[in-house]
């Protein structure tokens, strides 16, 4: 079974998403600096009603998809609308959208560019509902720090991918079939690996 279909999993995802649009149904608009979270008021949490705006990347849609609907299902005052952003545009529309103050409530963005953002403040953030999230301690570390910034949280790990290594120099197996594998082999395309 594929973490995408184990229900503890999807649970955990559907219980962060609904983390993120409570938060997000207590902002009205996304400006250069986000304003704190305010679990007080009276349209956040479990009361959290309206609709929420979540751009989701054509590369994770498939994952998204089954997410939002099970949110949608399990909280009928409060909708996420999805819509689909192309991977490779992400981060110019979502910028442009920010300058715009069009800005989603929600999105799926690639890790990696998380900084790009956090360290201009224009997400909120979201630590106080995350670390009450009863699995805290078990979310993905490098992930979260990606979210993380001047120690606030900006977004909670989303969808764990694959990033490949890959080199167009020839494999050492193709240069001798009698060498044998050691990590020494590999440093002249992993340097670092040299000294292993």
């Amino acid at each position: 079974m594929s973490r995408a279909e184990n229900p503890n999993h999807r649970r955990r995802m559907a219980a962060q998403l609904a983390v993120l649009a409570a938060a997000a149904a207590t902002v009205t608009a996304c400006a250069t600096a986000a304003p704190p979270v305010n679990l007080k008021a009276a349209s956040s949490g479990d009361n959290a009603t309206g609709t929420v705006v979540f751009w989701a990347r054509s590369d994770t849609i498939t994952a998204a998809t089954p997410l939002v609907k099970e949110f949608n299902a399990t909280h009928p005052h409060l909708k996420v609308v999805m819509d689909e952003i192309q991977d490779t545009q992400a981060v110019t529309e979502l910028a442009t959208a920010i300058r715009g103050h069009a800005a989603p409530d929600l999105v799926d963005l690639n890790d990696i560019y998380m900084p790009i953002f956090t360290q201009l403040d224009a997400f909120m953030d979201i630590g106080s509902l995350v670390k009450k999230l009863p699995y805290y301690k078990d979310l993905s570390p490098g992930h979260l720090n990606l979210a993380t910034y001047d120690q606030k949280i900006y977004g909670v790990p989303y969808l764990a991918d694959l990033s490949p290594c890959s080199t167009s120099r020839p494999a050492p197996s193709a240069r001798s079939t009698t060498d044998t594998w050691s990590p020494a082999r590999l440093s002249p395309w992993f340097p670092a690996w040299s000294s292993t």
